[in-house]
């Protein structure tokens, strides 16, 4: 999910990708029916990244909020804040930037608020997207927005 850096994987034919969906939704189907909301979420984040590598950021976006939701329901707080953070990642590439930094915000609360550290990388994403706020307040000509994102940054 990585914010810059270039996809190299090879882009799946049109049946190798319905043979790629059909085999990891029937993986978090069956793993869903089993309780194995681990296998769920790996399947809907597969999924996700599947459809990144295809700049389909909506579509992304629909599974990590599926994956969210499972991290959820299993009170995974590692996995909530990672889909947190995959979805503030999409939302971005969508040029959804206060989406971005709510979810990045929430990625961030989740991790402290269970006593993990923060990563480094993540910690740029919010401030990447609080920069590219301001920026875009600043062009509308909104100075003082802009001064509170960039102080947020």
């Amino acid at each position: 999910y990585g914010g810059d850096e270039e996809d190299t994987s090879v882009s799946l034919t049109s049946f190798e990708t319905l043979q790629f969906l059909k085999q990891k939704l029937t993986e978090a189907e069956v793993a869903n029916r089993h309780a194995h909301h681990d296998s769920v979420f790996a399947a809907y984040e597969e999924i996700a990244k599947h459809y990144q590598s295809q700049h389909d950021f909506k579509t992304t976006v629909y599974f990590l909020t599926k994956a969210l939701g499972v991290a959820k329901l299993a009170q995974d707080s590692v996995r909530e804040a990672h889909a947190n953070e995959a979805l503030g990642l999409a939302k971005e590439k969508m040029g959804a930037i206060r989406q971005a930094i709510e979810y990045y915000e929430t990625h961030r609360d989740l991790l402290v608020r269970h006593g993990l550290e923060v990563p480094g990388e993540s910690a740029r994403h919010v401030i990447r997207a609080y920069k590219a706020l301001a920026a875009d307040v600043q062009r509308q000509g909104d100075s003082h927005s802009a001064i509170i994102y960039l102080e947020k940054s």
